[in-house]
């Protein structure tokens, strides 16, 4: 749902001008909570990965916002602060208000500051490419 938003948001850019969406998971389990494993019929098991994440970075405006899912099960509903990697800034981005007004306030999506989500996972610097103001429109 967000690639869509994102491609109709900036589908009459200037040539020239990019915006990169790079998409990642992480396994990494708050401190005192549970790691969750799914088992298929064969017996192979996986971790499921507690946060899914995209980074976007739009060249013409300098900019860049960490959208975080996290992904646990509504049964945690109450445990959602533990989660929670940053201090959500969605309700300064105007395109994410396409998204459902609920879900967004259920606390299970996040929108980062790239440098905050960057210390929080340890990326370094990895994604930000100097572009540390929060993507919050794709007007030009």
């Amino acid at each position: 749902m967000l690639e869509n938003i994102i491609r109709a948001k900036t589908k009459n850019r200037i040539k020239g001008r990019t915006v990169t969406v790079i998409t990642g998971v992480n396994y990494s389990v708050p401190a005192g909570q549970t790691q969750i494993i799914i088992t298929d019929k064969a017996g192979n098991s996986s971790k499921v990965p507690i946060f899914l994440w995209k980074v976007i970075t739009d060249s013409l405006t300098a900019s860049s916002v960490a959208i975080v899912q996290i992904n646990a099960p509504a049964t945690l509903i109450e445990e959602i602060n533990n989660y929670r990697v940053c201090e959500s800034q969605c309700n300064q981005i105007t395109w994410i208000k396409e998204i459902d007004e609920e879900y967004l306030k259920s606390g299970f999506m996040l929108c980062c500051d790239i440098v905050q989500f960057e210390k929080n996972f340890h990326f370094k610097e990895l994604f930000n490419k100097g572009y540390r103001k929060l993507l919050t429109s794709f007007d030009y």
